[in-house]
């Protein structure tokens, strides 16, 4: 059966919460943002898939509006989807709202999971107050993005979800044009996630780093961007992956950025 359209206007946003409520609790809830994404989806959704079989899985896809049919390639998979035009703060503290499982996936759309024990590795560097696994946000390394050093990156944050809860503070938001206090998980700062360990810190809580693996360097160039990024520099532009990104627990490779890779 096709999953049904979820749009803020009609509050069936707020169904869908109150529908997962009803249901039997799932170990798994991954939610993963997308905007225009209908080359990663498929194999986006469908990695997560290969890899959480042995999972009780109930994966969320929230749309910001895309135009080229994002929504309905995700329907087409077997996903519940959710259209809104909304921030990416906004869009991880919607999902993060429905997830109703032991453990909570937030994940962008490029990335593809790699390995099924990624599941068991990440849970096992959970708890004694570590309520989060995610790479550095550190881009293709320190000389892309070195103010994201000990920061978690936003592309892959696997939560124990009642840990998580604690970290929701008060945050005036507005539906209907009326203001209203809701508790939301601080992804509002410039780089969305690099207040986390702050707040972590806040209630004695940790956060584990995956480690970030960037591509091997080629002796020439292979691509160039078409416009020149914030911060760039000639050695990316002979990286086999582009600015893909592998990410491991314990030496294992576990999942790869695909977005920003080069042609």
């Amino acid at each position: 059966m096709a999953s049904p359209r979820y749009s803020k206007e009609s509050g069936l946003v707020f169904a869908r919460a109150r529908f997962l409520r009803s249901r039997g609790a799932r170990e798994l809830f991954v939610g993963i943002t997308s905007w225009n994404s209908a080359l990663f989806l498929p194999h986006c959704i469908q990695a997560v898939r290969s890899n959480t079989r042995d999972v009780r899985t109930e994966i969320v896809v929230l749309d910001n509006l895309s135009e080229d049919g994002s929504a309905a390639i995700a329907r087409a998979h077997g996903t519940n989807v959710i259209e809104e035009r909304c921030t990416q703060p906004d869009a991880l503290n919607r999902l993060f709202l429905l997830s109703r499982s032991r453990y909570t996936l937030l994940m962008h759309v490029d990335v593809i999971l790699l390995d099924p024990r990624w599941f068991d590795l990440c849970r096992s560097k959970l708890g004694k107050n570590t309520i989060l696994v995610s790479p550095q946000d550190i881009g293709c390394g320190p000389f892309t993005r070195p103010w994201g050093r000990d920061m978690p990156e936003s592309s892959f944050m696997f939560f124990d979800t009642a840990g998580a809860r604690k970290l929701r503070q008060t945050r005036w938001v507005r539906r209907f044009r009326l203001p209203y206090p809701a508790q939301r998980i601080d992804f509002y700062p410039r780089h969305v996630t690099h207040h986390l360990p702050w707040r972590l810190a806040e209630r004695g809580l940790r956060w584990h780093a995956m480690k970030v693996h960037t591509s091997n360097r080629l002796t020439e160039p292979i691509w160039q961007p078409e416009s020149r990024p914030m911060c760039w520099s000639d050695e990316l532009a002979c990286l086999q992956y582009g600015l893909g990104n592998f990410y491991s627990v314990d030496g294992l490779s576990l999942t790869t950025t695909i977005g920003s890779k080069g042609p």
